[in-house]
């Protein structure tokens, strides 16, 4: 015990100074160490408490590898019908994980079950070796059954899934805590009337909090930042309960584990067959020589700290590991001032009206947005963008939304959606600092549309129309018509091209577009063509075929 340690406990003349005094009567010293020794039991590091309550530091140093079975569900917040819902349950799954703590290789082995907004059923395989990955299997719902699309695995998805079995394993930042110099003891909390210790844990991306109950001086909990290219810093949260030590090991693992971001779960899942330190066979972690990953330490980088962002993608059935950045224009019906911008899984629509350009669609995230933007710019030099039109709130259709913002252009959306595109455009962007994050006082303009209501924009002798269509896939949904082109434009609720003319289309997509199908007739609007936000162009024609409508 300090100098300083004494001096707090007793402030006496002495104790703490250089000026003499008389020696103080042995009992009495006995006493004063008694009870020195006494204060410090009952406030043991943090730290070492959480050490020994995972079975101590030594089993921690000794841990070179570990593998479990886990069963769980996944669910989205930013895919529920109404902005302001609650999360739905996009998924289950059943995943078999096999980690090489020592040399930093895991494979993980999925099953997946999508059923909202999506459906079908995947089966496929992780395996991260360093900054190198391979995937075999099909992990696309929109890939035909029993599809082999193995690929080598690109840096922002090994760098993400690396980061999230990380926050789902407290046991390896205490590890790292343990073996380095690495942890910071912060100020303790109190929450829901317990107590616990803070304890700071470097990361590659950014810092973890460990939340020690501080009775028990288990981890019940770990807190960190996360990117989400709409909502910014995203705070992550992850929960533990039900710890228990596997066959044969001192060690402690948690089996039941829960991931929230902003305050909604998105992860839950209920681990079995725990094994500490197994052999693994020969090749548990063996990738091809080809194809193989093209290593970007900044894909890397952006990976892990959009984590959330990823794995939330994977859970939906539909991986987006890489920005779209390709854009491919095709003029619509040969005007070539109304372009259907493509190149990727998300399409955009573009107008040239007057001296200005009109975009129907931000989606993705800004890498997407800048990449249509030049596209733009590139059809229609020096001509800006004055208005983009939002279909619905979803994050896949709306991730580019800040990027427009930026840009000055006005932002169209139903009225339903409006308080939700306020909060995205005024988030905080800090971990990934994004345009709109670098305009000083920025200010934006937004035109609700009222579900009863339509938008209408006519310049330099053309016209662009917005209206609400119901749907079960979103409220607040919204179509687009160029009158002068007889083009509708929709996402979701209709997927040109994407099905064989005059045959019903499956489900769910059948029952996103019954609305379309029984508003459009009653709409004052000429229509031959209908492009999409997914998939290509189709004639009117087709689009009836498909119903009998």
């Amino acid at each position: 015990m300090s100098e300083s340690d004494l001096s707090q406990m007793f402030p006496w003349p002495g104790v703490h100074s250089r000026t003499p005094v008389p020696l103080l009567r042995p009992a009495l010293m006995v006493t004063l160490c008694l009870t020195a020794i006494g204060a410090c039991a009952e406030r043991p590091d943090p730290l070492e408490k959480a050490l020994d309550a995972v079975g101590g530091r030594e089993a921690l140093q000794e841990l070179r590898a570990f593998s479990y079975e886990a069963a769980g569900d996944r669910f989205e917040s930013g895919q529920s019908a109404n902005p302001e819902a609650g999360p739905i349950r996009s998924s289950s799954f059943d995943l078999s994980v096999l980690y090489d703590v020592e040399s930093d290789r895991l494979s993980l082995d999925w099953q997946r079950q999508i059923f909202d907004p999506l459906r079908g059923a995947l089966a496929y395989r992780d395996i991260i070796d360093g900054d190198l990955g391979y995937q075999t299997g099909n992990n696309s719902v929109f890939n035909p059954p029993d599809t082999d699309a193995s690929r080598a695995l690109p840096s922002e998805h090994i760098a993400a899934v690396r980061r999230e079995l990380r926050l789902l394993n407290p046991l390896l930042y205490l590890r790292t805590a343990a073996m380095t110099d690495g942890a910071t003891i912060k100020a303790d909390v109190e929450r829901d009337g317990r107590t616990y210790h803070v304890i700071e844990v470097a990361d590659p991306s950014y810092p973890v909090e460990l939340m020690v109950d501080a009775e028990s001086g288990r981890v019940a909990m770990l807190k960190t930042l996360q990117n989400d290219p709409i909502w910014g810093d995203v705070e992550t949260e992850v929960s533990y309960e039900d710890w228990s030590p596997p066959e044969g090991s001192a060690l402690q693992f948690p089996h039941r584990v829960e991931l929230a971001v902003s305050g909604r779960t998105l992860h839950t899942e209920s681990r079995t067959d725990v094994v500490v330190n197994p052999q693994f066979a020969a090749d548990a972690f063996a990738i091809p020589e080809e194809p193989r990953t093209q290593v970007d330490e900044e894909a890397a980088r952006r990976g892990a700290l959009t984590a959330q962002y990823h794995t939330r993608w994977h859970a939906l059935g539909v991986p987006a590991d890489q920005d779209q950045t390709f854009v491919t224009a095709a003029a619509v019906a040969g005007d070539s001032e109304v372009q259907h911008l493509t190149g990727g899984s998300h399409h955009s629509l573009a107008i040239k009206l007057g001296d200005g350009v009109v975009v129907v669609e931000p989606p993705l995230n800004e890498a997407r947005s800048k990449a249509v933007l030049a596209k733009v710019e590139e059809l229609w030099p020096g001509v800006p963008v004055t208005h983009v039109i939002l279909t619905h709130h979803h994050y896949d259709h709306m991730g580019g939304i800040r990027t427009y913002a930026a840009a000055g252009a006005m932002i169209v959306t139903s009225a339903v959606n409006r308080s939700y595109v306020e909060e995205a455009l005024s988030s905080p962007h800090t971990l990934v600092v994004d345009e709109l994050a670098r305009v000083e006082n920025p200010e934006w303009q937004i035109e609700a549309v009222a579900p009863d209501g339509e938008f209408s924009l006519e310049r330099g002798g053309r016209t662009v129309k917005a209206r609400h269509v119901p749907s079960i896939h979103s409220e607040g949904l919204l179509v687009v018509h160029v009158p002068e082109t007889r083009l509708l434009f929709v996402s979701d609720v209709y997927f040109p091209a994407a099905f064989p003319a005059g045959q019903p289309l499956p489900e769910p997509f059948n029952g996103w577009g019954q609305g379309l199908r029984e508003q459009l007739p009653t709409f004052d609007w000429e229509v031959e063509w209908i492009a999409g936000g997914h998939g290509g162009i189709d004639s009117i024609a087709d689009f009836r075929s498909h119903s009998g409508s």
